[in-house]
């Protein structure tokens, strides 16, 4: 008798794969986060869930819109499934009208370019439902769908797509609709780094506005992105809003990522047991509300070549512009903040949980709600005093993956930018001994923002801080000039003078002098009238005898008010 041998084939590892229906219908690998239905079901009327990219946002909104799409009949793909369990499963299975919308991937240069891909993703959407067409609409509603689909609608028209096609399902099934928005903040991080931030936000807001808040055909309504940008507007007035974030606890936090249960339960059906602690160091250490959660992408990535070994594979798979940006402004001194991140340590901060783009600018604390939110650190909640307003948190780098991007990635930009930096301000100094007024001034201001801290300003003896700033700035010009500081000319002191150097028996003809006056304005006092004030001492003063005993009559005069990082310059 033959012995029969039934070999199990074990199921392929989806990369890349974000559409529920492919993933359940191929003989793929699928982590069950099918009660993230549930949840959704009994969070709020609107959902906004907040989570690093790749950690499974997409997939779950095209899983609730294969479960609740009314055109459809997906029971099959929820078989074996937690969600089938439910209850209420079949009370709410494919029984409603869904529109999903996803702005993920709208990165243009302008406003033009980035309305004109919105516009192409309304199209495709509005083509989704063309079938609308074949009912009983009113010539009115038939020329807004067919301007939709043409990409000829008004910019009002557009704002007020998704309230428009969503009263239009109501009317078709008699059923309220539910309304999947995913990566919601995708284009805002371009639009404030390209400089359109206004004229986006100014759209966006009417969209938001018109489809969840004052929406009475609306069901149900999920958005997923990176950032909570409430303050913003986008969703201010709509007190049916859930927040989930990665600060939350919740039943959502373990439905983003994967918890320490479920790769272990992947490792064992793919006979990588033994590597789940390399595993964990290299890809585990996120805290999402009381979870611990792997980084998704990089557990597939492994776990479908595993000979390769592990590898940081979350680096390259998107631009962290805004980030990047961030961190090469120089207005929170980025690197000195997180320092004791790079020496392996712990931190305890404050992070806020609402976040404006105007606070990454003021707040010292947006630089770790940024960093937290894009996935790159561990947050823990420490406990709260009575007497505090905010938590506090304690935060680090999360695994071997992320230490590699600050040690790569994070720690090029910030050396490439002092490359950057170093030649302008090679640019700078040209422009000042050429007395070309608008190129110093445009490089003097990169300067004080990138060297010059709000503890600086704060010093009561302020404008010997920026003398002693801009002299140091001026030294390198050593071998050039004679640099003079605080020296009697004519009837007073001035700041600073330059004067070129003479070498026997030839003359520097044609090089000019340098002058330079600093007011330090004050509560009390304008840039302007500061500005007034230097060249006043300038003009009655007579530096210019200094100069006269070298025989240098080509003068470039400057007065500079300073108050802060604010800045006049004003050539005389």
């Amino acid at each position: 008798m033959k012995k029969i041998v039934i070999i199990m084939r074990k199921k392929n590892i989806a990369i890349g794969f974000d559409d529920f229906k492919t993933l359940r219908e191929g003989n793929y690998y699928y982590v069950d986060k099918s009660l993230f239905i549930s949840d959704i079901l009994n969070s709020g009327q609107v959902v906004l869930c907040t989570r690093p990219r790749r950690f499974g946002k997409t997939l779950n909104l095209s899983m609730l819109e294969c479960y609740f799409d009314i055109k459809q009949n997906n029971c099959h793909l929820f078989e074996g499934l937690k969600i089938e369990q439910d209850p209420d499963f079949e009370q709410h299975l494919n029984k409603y009208p869904v529109i999903s919308i996803s702005f993920k991937g709208i990165k243009k240069n302008s406003w033009t370019d980035c309305y004109t891909q919105i516009v192409e993703n309304f199209q495709q959407l509005y083509d989704k439902h063309k079938y609308l067409l074949a009912s009983n609409l009113s010539e009115n509603d038939r020329q807004r769908f067919e301007a939709m689909l043409s990409k000829k609608a008004s910019q009002i028209e557009t704002e007020n797509g998704l309230f428009f096609l969503s009263r239009l399902l109501y009317e078709h099934h008699n059923q309220k609709v539910i309304i999947l928005i995913d990566e919601y903040d995708s284009p805002i991080y371009v639009a404030y780094e390209k400089g359109y931030y206004a004229q986006l936000m100014d759209f966006m807001r009417p969209v938001f506005e018109f489809s969840l808040k004052n929406n009475r055909y609306l069901e149900r309504g999920v958005v997923t992105g990176i950032l909570r940008i409430v303050k913003e507007s986008l969703f201010s007035g709509i007190n049916h809003l859930a927040v989930s974030s990665i600060l939350d606890y919740d039943n959502i936090s373990d439905k983003f990522g994967f918890t320490t249960i479920e790769v272990k339960e992947m490792f064992d059906a793919y006979e990588l047991s033994d590597s789940f602690e390399d595993a964990s160091n290299w890809y585990n250490g996120y805290i999402f509300g009381e979870h611990k959660i792997f980084n998704t992408w990089s557990v597939l990535n492994y776990v479908y070549r595993p000979k390769n070994g592990f590898m940081p594979y979350w680096v390259n798979t998107s631009g962290n512009a805004l980030l990047k940006q961030l961190m090469l402004s120089g207005v929170h001194n980025i690197k000195e903040k997180i320092q004791p991140l790079l020496n392996g340590d712990e931190m305890l901060t404050t992070i806020p949980g609402e976040l404006t783009f105007s606070d990454l600018e003021v707040r010292d604390d947006a630089i770790f709600s940024l960093l937290s939110s894009s996935g790159y650190l561990q947050v823990e909640r420490q406990p709260k005093d009575d007497c505090e307003i905010s938590y506090k948190y304690l935060v680090k780098i999360p695994n071997i993956e992320i230490k590699y991007v600050y040690q790569t990635t994070i720690e090029a930009w910030l050396n490439v930018d002092m490359k950057l930096l170093n030649a302008k301000f090679d640019e700078m100094l040209l422009a000042l001994t050429r007395g070309n007024k608008e190129p110093f001034e445009h490089y003097f201001e990169k300067f004080l923002l990138s060297s010059v801290s709000a503890h600086d300003t704060k010093e009561p003896d302020t404008e010997n801080f920026y003398h002693a700033l801009v002299l140091g700035m001026l030294s390198k010009l050593d071998a050039e000039y004679i640099l003079k500081s605080n020296q009697e000319a004519g009837y007073r002191r001035y700041d600073i003078c330059l004067i070129p150097k003479y070498q026997f028996p030839r003359r520097y003809y044609g090089q000019k002098g340098i002058l330079i006056e600093l007011k330090l304005a004050n509560r009390k006092t304008s840039l302007s009238a500061a500005l007034k004030a230097a060249e006043l001492q300038i003009n009655e003063n007579r530096y210019e005898a200094d100069f006269q005993q070298y025989g240098i009559t080509d003068i470039f005069r400057i007065c500079i008010a300073v108050k802060g990082k604010r800045f006049e310059i004003k050539e005389i």
